[in-house]
C-alpha cells in the first residue's frame, strides 16, 4: 500500500510542528490501483516552563531552600520539597526539578548546591600579670574578629580578668567561634622599712622590716655591688670605706610570678674623729717633738691649724694636716717659745659635705 500525506508529511517519518491544532489528509493506493482517503487531527500542546534557579553555595549546617518557578506540578529529586528548608551535608549535590502538565508534557531544570565545611576555630587561654600586655591569636580559619575591640595578634593591656570571643571565617565565609579566658593576676604590694636610714662609716649596718603583701619570694638589691639577698628581712652592712648613697630595691613575686617593686635610699655618712694631744716636748730628744692634731673624715684641702700665745696673737699657722707645730715662732719660725700653755684652733671641712667644724683647745709646751 502506498500512502501520501498532505503538507509534505512522509508516512512513518517523524516531524515537528509548532504548538497548535492541525488536520492532515492521507491517500492510500493498493497494487490494484484502488485508492481511498482519510483525515487525521493533530494537536500539539505546549511544554511547561520550569526554572530551578541559580546555583547555591552555603556552609555546613546552613538551611537551604529551593524555590523553582513553574506553572503546575513541580517535583524535586532527593526528596526535596519546593519552598521547604532542609540541611544538606558537606559536599556537592545536583538537584533536578521536573514539572508535568495534565497534557503529559513535561520539562526539567537543575542546579548545583555546594556546602563548604565550617572552620574549627580555637585559641589559648592566657594568664598575665597586672600591667603586662597580651596578644590573642585565633587558629583554624582565615579571618578573625574578636570582642572588646581586640585585634588578632596585636598586643593589648587588660586591667582585669575577662572572657573574649573570637569568630573565625573561612575563604568561603563559613564561620565558627571560640571563647578564651584572659586571667589578670594582681601584682603584690611591696614595701619595707629601713631601720637605720642614715648611718656613719663607723657602723654602716642596718636591718629591714618587710611590709609587703601578696608576695611569696623576695630579692633585695642593696645597690652597693654586693650579692642579692632572698631573705625575708635581711641585715646588711654597707661599705665603710667612705660616705655614699645607696639605692635599695626590694622586688617581690606573687605565687603566679608577678613582680612588685619598692625603692628606698640609704645614706652612709663619713664619721669624723679628732685626736689632739694636750702636751708635747720639743726638746730634741726625738720623742713627742711635734704638736699635731689627728683628724679623720675631714678634707685635707680645707684644713687650718692656728697656735695663739697668751695675748691672742697667732704664732703658728698650718694648712697641711701632716705639718704640726714644733714649738718655734717668728718670721723664719726658728725661735723657741717659752714653756707654757698655748691655745690652738682647728678649722676643717668635712669630706662629704660643704659643712665645716671649728675645734679649740689648749696644749702645754714642756722642755
Amino acid at each position: 500500500m502506498n500512502y501520501v500525506w498532505t503538507g509534505g508529511i512522509l508516512d512513518n517519518v517523524p516531524f515537528v510542528n509548532a504548538v497548535g491544532q492541525y488536520e492532515f489528509i492521507v491517500s492510500g493506493t493498493d497494487l490494484n490501483m484502488c485508492s481511498n482517503t482519510d483525515t487525521a487531527q493533530l494537536i500539539v500542546n505546549p511544554n511547561p516552563i520550569v526554572n530551578a534557579g541559580l546555583d547555591i553555595m552555603g556552609c555546613e549546617g546552613q538551611s537551604i531552600t529551593l524555590n523553582a518557578i513553574g506553572t503546575g506540578n513541580i517535583s524535586w529529586n532527593n526528596g526535596v520539597v519546593n519552598g521547604v528548608p532542609f540541611v544538606q551535608n558537606v559536599g556537592v549535590t545536583v538537584y533536578v526539578v521536573t514539572e508535568v502538565l495534565g497534557t503529559g508534557c513535561s520539562a526539567s531544570d537543575s542546579l548545583i548546591v555546594q556546602i563548604h565545611p565550617n572552620p574549627s576555630v580555637s585559641a589559648e587561654d592566657r594568664e598575665i600579670c597586672e600591667g603586662e600586655g597580651v596578644a590573642l591569636n585565633g587558629s583554624g580559619a582565615n579571618v578573625y574578629m574578636w570582642t572588646h575591640g581586640v585585634i588578632d595578634g596585636v598586643e593589648f593591656y587588660p586591667s582585669e580578668s575577662d572572657d573574649y570571643m573570637v569568630e573565625g571565617n573561612s575563604i568561603y565565609g563559613c564561620a565558627d567561634s571560640f571563647i578564651v579566658r584572659v586571667t589578670v593576676h594582681p601584682a603584690p604590694i611591696i614595701d619595707f622599712k629601713i631601720l637605720k636610714p642614715s648611718m656613719t662609716t663607723v657602723d654602716p649596718s642596718t636591718g629591714f622590716d618587710n611590709l609587703s603583701v601578696g608576695a611569696v619570694s623576695y630579692q633585695w638589691d642593696f645597690g652597693d655591688g654586693s650579692p642579692y639577698s632572698t631573705e625575708f628581712e635581711p641585715y646588711h652592712t654597707f661599705p665603710d670605706a667612705g660616705s655614699g648613697n645607696y639605692e635599695v630595691v626590694l622586688t617581690g613575686y606573687s605565687e603566679f610570678g608577678c613582680p612588685g617593686e619598692k625603692i628606698k635610699y640609704i645614706y652612709v655618712l663619713q664619721d669624723y674623729t679628732i685626736y689632739v694631744p694636750n702636751s708635747f716636748t720639743p726638746d730634741a730628744n726625738g720623742v713627742n717633738e711635734i704638736f699635731k692634731p689627728i683628724l679623720e673624715g675631714f678634707d685635707e684641702d680645707e684644713y687650718t691649724l692656728y697656735i695663739f700665745n697668751r695675748w691672742g696673737e697667732i704664732i703658728f699657722e698650718s694648712h697641711d694636716m701632716q705639718v704640726g707645730w714644733d714649738g718655734k715662732f717668728g718670721r723664719n719660725g726658728r725661735e723657741d717659745v717659752q714653756d707654757g700653755v698655748y691655745t690652738w684652733k682647728v678649722e676643717a671641712g668635712f669630706i662629704d659635705s660643704s659643712d665645716s667644724k671649728i675645734f679649740v683647745g689648749h696644749v702645754s709646751l714642756l722642755k
